[in-house]
């Protein structure tokens, strides 16, 4: 049952970590490019304007955005790298504090769109290691406490831990959980159910797997949605570039023709 778990929560984890890496790739290289492109092509084309005679004001208005971005665009990466650096040096003074992670552990469950997918992954891997607990003989209690640090996140680490002080006090298993407010009313009732017919073990297995299963639909979804969007939005500043360097061309082109 263990290997099973781990094999899950394995298989969950590279399945979200294989869509997040291909963002990352293609969004630090169409800044690097883009970058590139507008700090030492674009100033070329602007000097060869300028020798022909064209005034910055009588450029098309693409010309003049990507020549305001030529110059904005290097600051704008450079402070964003600041900024990640800053926040990575602070999280690495400041993992260990337990106020640091229930900030984070708060607003990963409160993302947009997002938030729901954490809650989800955190969930199954709470009720995984519940499961693993109770089918070894723990008690309620001890088996709440054992599973609290398997989600992850650091809010819903502090429910669990909220519920195995209630179990301690008597609760039922679903009247713990519920205390907590941090998962669905249908697992609930699910579990209080499953309490009932004494099931309880086999009922957190169950729903374990159908969030991680969940966690993986919604990963899956995610990369089929983000690799088109991608490959659109590399078009689009591609095409930009393309379209604001060759457009006063062209009328310089067409004026010498007529």
């Amino acid at each position: 049952m263990l290997s099973q778990y781990l094999d899950a929560s394995n298989r969950a984890a590279e399945t979200l970590l294989a869509p997040v890496i291909y963002p990352a790739i293609i969004i630090v290289w169409l800044l690097s490019v883009f970058t590139y492109v507008n700090a030492f092509i674009l100033p070329k084309f602007v000097d060869l304007f300028m020798e022909l005679g064209i005034q910055e004001d009588q450029l098309p208005w693409p010309t003049r955005v990507a020549m305001t971005l030529s110059h904005v665009l290097p600051y704008f990466v450079i402070g964003l790298l600041a900024v990640i650096v800053v926040l990575a040096v602070l999280y690495l003074f400041h993992r260990k504090s337990k106020r640091v992670q229930l900030d984070l552990g708060i607003w990963a469950l409160g993302l947009p769109a997002f938030g729901q997918f954490n809650r989800d992954r955190a969930t199954g891997r709470i009720l995984g290691v519940l499961a693993l607990a109770l089918d070894a003989g723990m008690p309620l209690d001890r088996a709440l406490a054992a599973a609290a640090p398997a989600s992850g996140n650091e809010m819903m680490t502090l429910a669990m831990r909220r519920a195995c002080d209630r179990a301690r006090r008597g609760y039922s298993a679903a009247e713990a959980i519920a205390a907590s407010r941090m998962l669905p009313p249908a697992l609930l009732w699910h579990l209080h159910n499953a309490e009932k017919s004494g099931k309880l073990a086999a009922a957190c297995r169950a729903a374990s797997e159908t969030y991680l299963a969940r966690v993986e639909m919604l990963t899956t979804r995610l990369a089929a949605v983000l690799e088109p969007l991608l490959i659109i939005l590399v078009g689009i500043c591609v095409g930009f570039i393309g379209y604001s360097v060759f457009l006063p061309l062209i009328g310089i082109i067409g004026e010498l023709s007529s």
